[in-house]
Formats: C-alpha cells, structure tokens, sequence
C-alpha cells in the first residue's frame, strides 16, 4: 500500500499532466477502519432454547404490528419488570402460579 508521500507524488504527476480537476478521494485505511468501529451499530443476540426465542419474538412482533416501536417496546419492558423479586421468588418455589 503506498504512503501518503508516494500518493502526493502521483498528484504532483496527475496535475503537471492536465489531470488537476478529475475527481478523486484520498483513503487512509487506519482512519477509515476508525470510523467503521464507530458508526457500527449495536446488535443484540438472543442466545439459548429455540422454542423460547420464536415465542418471544412473534409476541415482540405481535405488539410492534399494533403499536408504534416505542410505545410497544415499552410496554413489553414493563410486563417483564411488573413482577417482584419476591413474587418470582413464590413462584420458582412453586407457592404461586400464573
């Protein structure tokens, strides 16, 4: 890969040569790769049992289909914080259900 030195030379070619106006971009690869790192979007992988992940989601889609992704996404943050410590505490003992 050349160096920024090597590059300017060829400019210097290209312009004594007539080729001044010709549109070009100048690529530093370690800028570049920078910028990648930031503009790369966050994703979020669910991990574990199949099953659990298509009903999770088709219910995720369900609530989207009907409301606004904000409104929706709240909502379903909401139901899962709704139950206490306590009360998936009863519930893993097996004292309550539903």
């Amino acid at each position: 890969m050349p160096t920024v030195d090597e590059i300017y030379e060829q400019i210097v070619f290209l312009r004594s040569h007539g080729r001044g106006e010709e549109k070009a971009v100048l690529v530093l690869p370690g800028l570049q790769n920078r910028r990648k790192m930031k503009a790369r979007p966050k994703v979020f992988r669910l991990a574990g049992d199949e099953a659990f992940i298509i009903r999770l989601l088709a219910q995720k889609e369900r609530f989207m289909s009907i409301l606004n992704k904000t409104v929706a996404m709240e909502l379903l943050c909401s139901l899962w914080e709704a139950p206490t410590t306590e009360q998936l505490e009863q519930w893993a003992a097996g004292g309550q259900k539903g």
